[in-house]
């Protein structure tokens, strides 16, 4: 599962994941409704899967920044267990949650 901060993920294109700086390419995109149903792309805001051809778990990291390989980020969001990966977060009156840039990021997200 991942949540798009910034830019889009598509089918074919080259991501690295942040904390290995492994590069991998996008095998498949998608959204979870009752059923998996393939998209073609997934942009800003929006909440989905991302197949790769990853071989090795030890290749990413629970909770990592992926990132386009093309153009890396220069800002990755803290490392997380996987016990906070999954738990339940306090949502604002309004029914939203607020993400905010990691601690020392000179870029602001789209969604802050």
């Amino acid at each position: 599962m991942v949540r798009v901060i910034d830019g889009t993920i598509r089918k074919g294109q080259q991501i690295r994941m942040v904390s290995t700086q492994q590069t991998f390419t996008v095998e498949q995109v998608g959204v979870i409704t009752p059923k998996y149903q393939d998209v073609d792309e997934l942009t800003v805001g929006e909440v989905g899967y991302v197949e790769a051809n990853i071989k090795r778990v030890a290749d990413t990291k629970i909770g990592d920044t992926i990132t386009e390989a093309a153009r890396p980020t220069l800002c990755a969001f803290p490392r997380i267990s996987g016990n906070q990966a999954h738990g339940i977060r306090r949502a604002l009156p309004d029914g939203q949650r607020r993400i905010r840039s990691p601690p020392g990021c000179p870029f602001k997200t789209a969604v802050e």
